[in-house]
């Protein structure tokens, strides 16, 4: 937790110092992406979403590519938490086979910064 600081010193022949500071403690941003999804209907890893926790703001701008590099997903303004929000492994209303894609998101953080993720996921039949 950030906030001031009071620290006074003495040595052993009774001097001392003191001084006042303020200490930010930065926090790293939590988000949990998966590596595999099984969206087999059955309620459970149905969808590839991100969890987000503290310290993001948003997520925007969530691609996934095949491995031709073909765009099988897209949603800008991803509600944080949201499972339907998330790709539900089908493409032009298909199922999309099983096999390693590719994502990228914007993730806005409380401080207005945006970073910039990208990796792989999984999809599992």
């Amino acid at each position: 937790e950030s906030g001031e600081v009071y620290l006074k010193v003495t040595d052993s022949q009774g001097c001392y110092d003191e001084d006042e500071i303020w200490i930010n403690v930065l926090s790293k941003p939590e988000l949990y992406i998966p590596d595999i999804f099984t969206p087999d209907y059955d309620n459970i890893n149905d969808y590839f979403y991100v969890k987000a926790g503290r310290g993001i703001k948003s997520i925007n701008n969530f691609y996934v590519f095949d491995r031709w590099g073909e765009k099988v997903y897209e949603k800008k303004n991803v509600r944080l938490n949201f499972p339907v929000d998330g790709w539900d492994g089908k493409f032009k209303g298909k199922e999309a086979a099983p096999g390693v894609y590719v994502y990228y998101f914007e993730v806005v953080l409380e401080n207005g910064e945006i970073e910039k993720i990208a990796g792989d996921i999984t999809l599992i039949r």
